[in-house]
């Protein structure tokens, strides 16, 4: 058992860091660098233009209280909320996904993830956003927090269209275990002297890879988790 390390720290251990080992930082998006949900303001934003007719949203509404209490997986939530993209034009996606990160998004970034990465960069390690959210939710935040290497679940674009399909499999669970490791060898370096920062439990097979696995603002499973193993 232990005691939650303070951000003043962890800070503290970052730069007592032996030096020559090449990291990466990996951070999750939600609940981790900002607070909420990205998806929750894309929806959000979608019925306050009218884009989402009364039963897409009360079927979006319907999913996700049956994701919270684990009647549906996450596949089918991501799945079914990326059809209602269906028929948009990229650049118009885009430019939506910009405005709802701007209103709704940016302002909660957490000022203690911003110092997290600044603190990663100076120390000159990888800095890595790796998740499930879509590049729609993803890229405009790692825009803001100047972050280069993202991976996220894909929606499909056709002909400069979105189709309302996901590319592959969701950057979820052991698809998040699968990105780490490629980024790792891509970049070359040992996940053993690499971090991940996250909320949630979802995440165990990523944070079952690195050498130091960090619980921020965790649910109460990756909570108990995390002090049993002394992360």
């Amino acid at each position: 058992m232990s005691t939650p390390r303070t951000l003043e720290e962890h800070l503290r251990l970052l730069r007592e860091l032996p030096a020559g080992a090449r990291r990466i930082a990996f951070f999750d998006l939600d609940r981790t660098l900002v607070a909420g949900y990205t998806m929750a303001a894309l929806v959000f934003e979608q019925a306050r233009r009218g884009l989402l007719s009364p039963r897409q949203l009360a079927r979006q509404s319907l999913n996700y209280v049956q994701y919270g209490r684990a009647r549906i997986g996450f596949d089918r939530l991501i799945g079914e909320a990326s059809a209602d993209f269906a028929g948009t034009a990229l650049p118009d996606a885009e430019s939506f996904a910009e405005s709802v990160c701007e209103r709704h998004v940016e302002p909660y970034i957490y000022r203690e993830a911003r110092r997290l990465i600044a603190q990663h960069r100076r120390l000159g390690h990888e800095i890595v956003m790796v998740t499930s959210a879509t590049q729609f939710q993803a890229q405009p935040v790692a825009r803001r927090l100047g972050i280069d290497v993202v991976c996220c679940t894909q929606l499909e674009v056709k002909g400069g269209t979105l189709t309302g399909s996901v590319v592959g499999k969701p950057c979820f669970g052991r698809g998040k275990a699968s990105a780490g490791r490629r980024v790792a060898r891509r970049l070359g370096v040992d996940l053993e002297h690499s971090f991940f920062y996250t909320d949630s439990l979802d995440d165990l097979p990523l944070m079952d890879l690195v050498g130091f696995p960090v619980a921020v603002n965790a649910q109460a499973e990756l909570a108990a988790r995390a002090q049993q193993e002394g992360w």
